[in-house]
């Protein structure tokens, strides 16, 4: 059973950590991302149709060499004042 203070907070549930990992992909070099992806987000999916499909999504569109939307054009190292920026939003949380 989910503790009563879960219920008021999605966003810690367990598919919801799970999805934030997501985010982190854009802003991971080209060549680190589909390590990530299988080493760092898969091991911890949630056991659901739901998430499979999510992930298999990700990877077909935009992980696997033959993907609509390649690595090149989306993944890249931030430069310091985003990253700055977005290490203090995921520590704020």
């Amino acid at each position: 059973m989910v503790a009563s203070h879960e219920q008021h907070r999605p966003w810690a549930s367990d598919a919801s950590r799970w999805l934030r990992l997501f985010f982190g992909l854009s802003l991971l070099p080209p060549n680190e991302v589909s390590y990530a992806f299988t080493d760092d987000i898969m091991p911890d999916a949630p056991a659901s149709d739901t998430a499979i499909k999510f992930a298999d999504y990700v990877l077909e569109n935009y992980i696997a060499a033959d993907s609509k939307f390649p690595l090149t054009m989306w993944a890249k190292p931030p430069d310091l004042l985003i990253q700055t920026m977005a290490l203090s939003l995921i520590t704020a949380t």
